[in-house]
């Protein structure tokens, strides 16, 4: 258990973070948000878990030969945990 406390340089650090609740529709929800360097990590929840786990990339609208500022923005989402 504790090597997964280590080191690692491929981690980024967080540079920011907020943890808070709200009630949507009567119900208690809990929203974590990790700002790292080159990514940000956001948790949803409604009954106190991790339920599902996805990893969501905006791909640049260079890679689709779209130059244009009316470009659309394009997400690839993986599932890592369902």
């Amino acid at each position: 258990m504790a090597s997964l406390f280590k080191e690692n340089p491929d981690r980024p650090n967080c540079v920011h973070s907020k943890i808070f609740a709200k009630l949507i529709n009567g119900v208690h929800t809990e929203f974590a948000v990790l700002v790292y360097s080159n990514r940000i990590f956001v948790t949803v929840s409604q009954c106190g878990k991790i339920g599902n786990l996805f990893s969501v990339h905006q791909e640049s609208s260079q890679d689709k030969g779209a130059f244009s500022a009316k470009a659309l923005t394009i997400f690839t989402i993986n599932c890592m945990i369902c």
